[in-house]
């Protein structure tokens, strides 16, 4: 018990000079039975001077947050002690009725304290405001009350992401992961966390399992897509990239992206006309997707030029079907880039014009031939 009861004041002090008295106080006096009572009544009698004077001090002051918070710790503690049990086991509470009622609403001010000093981008601050709120929702004496447990856990995530403690803040992230109108950032947090905590082959697979679920419930978010690129691009997860592609393209069919995505990887591996057909069910979604576009361009001259070198390595001239059949390559895979050239004239999508300058070179030399 003594134990618990020191871990419980620590937890809920934080930098309060008061309360690691009253620590050190119960570390040297057991407070059982009227011991226990005796704190709470000192407590609740520090309450009623404390609640005196925020009446003379103007709200949406940092002198007024403070005092606020002061008081509130004090009502934590005294909520425990006078909680304990006394003899036989039974437990009397004196004070709870009597401080959940006059101190509700005061619950409300530790939220606008946090967001008063995060404006002023004083977050250490801001951050123990934060903290506090939540550790009056964890209390019986403020079980009334409705909390933005949501909210205030993001903000708690946000601002331990920002200070790289990764384990608070993924603490926090789960919290706010439980409000809908914060789950979607947050588990974008949580899981910004997970990978700056992968060290071995297990927190990896956990890490990747965490982020194929996220991306299953929402398949559009760009920002879990890249992460899950960014994994399997990483040496020796080729095979997981292919089959990640196949999956997204039978579960999504209708996303663009993913079809893309399985083009380049053919690409890749110069499977030319796989790579075609996927690259034109991403066009069949979206007509001016100018990267389809011209990576379809690309495969058709690729493959043609694959077919030349392959011609000219078995034959020691080109007849001219065989030099008609790649020109007509060659100009359909023009075709393409001209559609390219239209949907991005600048080149901000793509470098198409040197592709153009390559092609023209090879139709150049097929016409004298």
């Amino acid at each position: 018990m003594q134990k618990q009861r020191f871990l419980y004041i620590i937890f809920i002090m934080r930098k309060n000079v008061y309360l690691l008295v009253l620590l050190l106080a119960t570390l040297f006096m057991p407070c059982k039975g009227q011991n226990a009572q005796k704190l709470a009544k000192n407590l609740n009698r520090t309450i009623d001077s404390q609640l005196d004077t925020l009446t003379m001090l103007p709200a949406d002051s940092a002198t007024f947050y403070k005092r606020v918070s002061l008081m509130m710790k004090n009502a934590l503690v005294c909520d425990f002690y006078d909680a304990s049990p006394v003899r036989g086991g039974a437990v009397n509470s004196r004070y709870r009725e009597l401080n959940s009622k006059r101190l509700l609403r005061y619950v409300p001010e530790l939220e606008n304290a946090g967001f008063f000093y995060y404006n002023k981008r004083q977050n250490s601050e801001a951050m123990d405001y934060f903290r506090l709120y939540l550790d009056c929702s964890e209390s019986a004496l403020f079980h009334k009350y409705e909390f933005n447990k949501g909210q205030v856990a993001y903000y708690l995530s946000l601002l331990s992401y920002g200070k790289k403690d990764f384990t608070q803040a993924e603490r926090f992230a789960d919290v706010a992961l439980k409000d809908v109108n914060y789950a979607r950032d947050a588990a974008e947090i949580k899981i910004n966390c997970m990978h700056n905590h992968l060290k071995t082959h297990a927190d990896s697979t956990q890490y990747l399992i965490a982020l194929l679920e996220l991306h299953d419930i929402t398949p559009t978010n760009s920002v879990y897509t890249g992460m899950l690129l960014e994994y399997f691009s990483s040496p020796g997860h080729e095979s997981e990239m292919k089959q990640f592609a196949l999956d997204e393209t039978r579960k999504h069919p209708e996303n663009k992206e993913t079809w893309a995505l399985r083009g380049e990887l053919d690409m890749k591996e110069s499977k030319w006309d796989d790579a075609i057909k996927s690259f034109e069910r991403a066009i069949d979604i979206d007509s001016i997707y100018v990267e389809a576009i011209y990576n379809t361009a690309f495969c058709i001259c690729s493959k043609a030029a694959a077919l030349q070198d392959s011609l000219q390595n078995s034959k020691k001239r080109l007849s001219k079907e065989d030099i008609k059949g790649l020109r007509a390559q060659y100009e359909e895979g023009q075709k393409w880039l001209e559609r390219t050239s239209v949907l991005d004239p600048e080149e901000k999508a793509v470098n198409w014009r040197r592709l153009s300058e390559q092609i023209e070179k090879v139709l150049g030399k097929n016409k004298k031939k």
